[in-house]
């Protein structure tokens, strides 16, 4: 992956997709235009289920002298991909988000990274960017040259924060991070994070010294039963409206979303650094997994 922080602007395609709503194409031209002094690149605006659509699409904002970024969809012909590795030198790999399984995907990518990378070093021969890239095992199996996920503000939003795991007393961030639910506001342990105060005292202290180390605070908040006419102050919010107050005396992750997201992007920042340099050769063992 890149080293240095890149722009990548997505035309929405995905998200207005399962909204049921449609894109302006020449609104997103536009808009292009507008801005494109400011990214590195933009992405072609995709119909999904349609790679004709698509291409249709790719070669118009082409004839309006644009240069976007080519998608390939899971469950598309292969033959499209072939195309675009043989005309462009940017391309991305869509319908991966949710909704599929990590063996599914990882048999799919597969297949696309053998055909990317078919020459016998195992090279890549063009960049290849992922959408919707959350799982770990994938993001460390293929040599992506970058990859987008939602899933540092979803995490910061539900209240946790990402830690890296540590093996044999070192931190290791090849592996699926550690989610902490750190806000009062979140529910106690779910399927995929552990709560803060359900850990151990030792835990609880590696935690918070692992916080502060990075230059970030806990957070101290205290809580109030108001009546209805209640103003709020500036330190304030509602946990209950117009019934319970919380008091943010000292903002920390887990009394502040923005820091929580700061986090987590900075995780995100130093697991850039633990990848390999790109580019590198694809060889996985055809019959590991992950190790399941």
């Amino acid at each position: 992956m890149p080293n240095s922080i890149s722009v990548i602007l997505d035309s929405g395609a995905f998200s207005s997709w399962t909204k049921g709503k449609s894109i302006d194409i020449d609104e997103y031209i536009s808009f292009i235009k507008n801005v494109q002094d400011c990214v590195d690149s933009y992405i072609c605006l995709d119909v999904i289920g349609d790679p004709i659509g698509t291409l249709k699409n790719q070669q118009y904002m082409e004839s309006k002298g644009l240069n976007p970024m080519p998608v390939f969809h899971r469950n598309e012909d292969y033959s499209f991909l072939h195309n675009l590795i043989s005309n462009y030198d940017y391309v991305g790999l869509g319908g991966m988000a949710s909704g599929v399984g990590i063996l599914d995907i990882q048999n799919h990518l597969d297949r696309c990274f053998d055909i990317i990378c078919d020459q016998p070093c195992r090279l890549p021969k063009v960049k290849i960017h992922g959408f919707g890239l959350t799982a770990m095992e994938l993001m460390f199996r293929y040599p992506w040259y970058s990859v987008d996920s939602s899933s540092w503000a979803l995490t910061g939003a539900f209240g946790s924060i990402m830690f890296p795991k540590k093996v044999n007393g070192a931190l290791d961030f090849t592996l699926i991070p550690v989610k902490i639910k750190i806000s009062d506001r979140a529910p106690q342990n779910t399927e995929e994070a552990i709560h803060f105060k359900t850990l151990s005292p030792s835990e609880q202290k590696y935690v918070l010294d692992y916080i502060i180390s990075k230059g970030y605070k806990l957070g101290v908040s205290s809580y109030k039963e108001v009546d209805k006419k209640y103003k709020l102050q500036k330190n304030e919010r509602w946990v209950v409206k117009n019934k319970e107050v919380e008091v943010r005396e000292e903002l920390g992750v887990s009394n502040d979303h923005n820091m929580r997201d700061k986090w987590n992007i900075q995780y995100f920042v130093e697991l850039e650094q633990h990848f390999r340099p790109w580019p590198w050769a694809f060889k996985p063992n055809k019959l590991e997994g992950f190790g399941l």
